[in-house]
C-alpha cells in the first residue's frame, strides 16, 4: 500500500485517465485483497498507517477528480457562451 500511495503521490498530475483507471484497479484489489487477508493480524501502529494510506490516496483521488470537473465546466462555460452568441445573431 505503501509503494503504491507513493507512486500515485508522485505520478499523478502526470497520469492519462488509463493511468488512474489502472491505478484505481489497483488499489481496489489491494484493499479487497490484500488488506482484508491479514486485517485481523494487524497491529494498531499496522492498522493506523494503513489508514493514514488509505486517507491520503482517497484525498489525492478527489482532487484529481476535482480538477477534471473544474475543466468540464470550464468547457461547458465556454460551450454556453458560444451557444448564446449564436442564438442572439439575427438572420
Amino acid at each position: 500500500m505503501e509503494s503504491l500511495v507513493q507512486e500515485v503521490e508522485t505520478n499523478q498530475k502526470s497520469y492519462s485517465e488509463e493511468e488512474w483507471s489502472e491505478v484505481e484497479e489497483r488499489y481496489l484489489t489491494l484493499c479487497a485483497e490484500r488488506i482484508a487477508l491479514y486485517e485481523n493480524k494487524l497491529n494498531s501502529g499496522e492498522r493506523e498507517k494503513i489508514n493514514r494510506l488509505i486517507g491520503k490516496y482517497n484525498a489525492i483521488k478527489v482532487k484529481h477528480d476535482l480538477r477534471n470537473i473544474k475543466e468540464d465546466f470550464h468547457d461547458l462555460a465556454g460551450q454556453t457562451r458560444s451557444f448564446i452568441n449564436e442564438l442572439s445573431k439575427e438572420e
